[in-house]
């Protein structure tokens, strides 16, 4: 009767470094997307010399596109592209800059969640 051979199976361990898990691969040069400050910039200077309908179709226009230079998924995409348009619409925002408070204030709370 020939003879069988024995079967080795490796064990596998989890590293032993306390950041154990899924590990992110380092960011690719040109992956970050468009800066928030800079996006609410972009859409108050559209604001700025747009208004009414034609404010509406830039903006939607101008911020569904930027949204999606930020690889955002396609529901994130719409709802900016929407809220852009209604923002650029409204009567009396011409020099109030709240796009760009709102990108200042979400690029401070993104700095402050990876000091943590």
């Amino acid at each position: 009767m020939p003879q069988q051979d024995e079967v080795l199976e490796p064990e596998v361990l989890p590293p032993e470094d306390d950041k154990a898990g899924p590990r992110r691969p380092p960011p690719r040069p040109g992956s970050a997307g468009i800066n928030p400050i800079l996006f609410g910039a972009i859409i108050d200077i559209i604001d700025l010399v747009s208004m009414g309908p034609a404010g509406l179709a830039m903006g939607a226009l101008a911020g569904g596109w930027l949204s999606s230079r930020n690889r955002s998924p396609s529901w994130a995409v719409f709802v900016s592209a929407v809220v852009c348009g209604i923002y650029c619409a409204m009567p009396m925002t011409h020099f109030t800059p709240l796009m760009t408070m709102i990108g200042v204030v979400l690029y401070a709370w993104n700095r402050a969640g990876r000091r943590r």
